[in-house]
C-alpha cells in the first residue's frame, strides 16, 4: 500500500517523537509496512516549519528526513491541482495521485471532509491505525528512528 502523510502529521511524528501518539505510531506502521511517497514540496514545508517554528538545525532535519525517508517513493508535481482553498493541500492531493497513493494521512479538517480524493482514503493516523494495523510484533521489535519501543494495548 502507498501512502502520503500530510505535512501536520510528520510535524507531529518528528517533532514529538518521544510519545506514543497515533502521529508517531501511524508513521512507523507506515515505514515499516507500507511504502511512503513524497514530494520535494511536502519535504521542504516540513524542513521549512521545524526550522522556523521548532527552530531545530536544518541539518538535523534533513538527517532525520534521510532516515525516514530512506525507502519512500519520491514524485514529482506540478503544482496545477486546484482542488482545496489551502495550496498546501493541494500539494498533499497531487502527491498522493502522482503516487498513486491508497491513503493520506491527514489530522486537516479540510482534507478529512473529503474523506477520499479520486479514491484515495483520507484517513486520521488513529483511523489508519485501526484499519490497517496488524499485530505490531512484527515491525516493533527492532529500534527505529522515531519510536524506541512501542507500547500497544490490544
Amino acid at each position: 500500500m502507498i501512502v502520503v502523510i500530510d505535512t501536520s502529521e510528520w510535524i507531529s511524528a518528528m517533532h514529538f517523537e518521544r510519545r506514543q501518539s497515533s502521529p508517531v505510531l501511524a508513521l512507523e506502521r507506515a515505514r515499516n509496512q507500507d511504502t511512503l511517497a513524497i514530494c520535494a514540496e511536502i519535504e521542504a514545508e516540513i524542513c521549512r516549519i521545524l526550522v522556523m517554528k521548532f527552530h531545530w538545525e536544518l541539518e538535523q532535519v534533513t538527517y532525520r528526513l534521510s532516515v525516514l525517508l530512506a525507502r519512500a517513493a519520491r514524485v514529482s508535481i506540478s503544482a496545477n491541482l486546484h482542488v482545496c482553498h489551502d495550496p498546501n493541500d493541494d500539494m498533499v492531493l497531487e502527491c498522493a495521485q502522482q503516487a498513486m497513493a491508497q491513503i493520506i494521512h491527514s489530522g486537516d479538517i479540510d482534507l478529512l471532509d473529503m474523506g477520499s480524493f479520486e479514491g484515495i482514503q483520507i484517513l486520521t493516523p488513529a483511523q489508519y491505525l485501526a484499519l490497517y494495523c496488524c499485530p505490531p510484533a512484527a515491525y516493533c521489535n527492532t529500534p527505529s528512528p522515531i519510536a524506541t519501543a512501542c507500547s500497544w494495548a490490544w
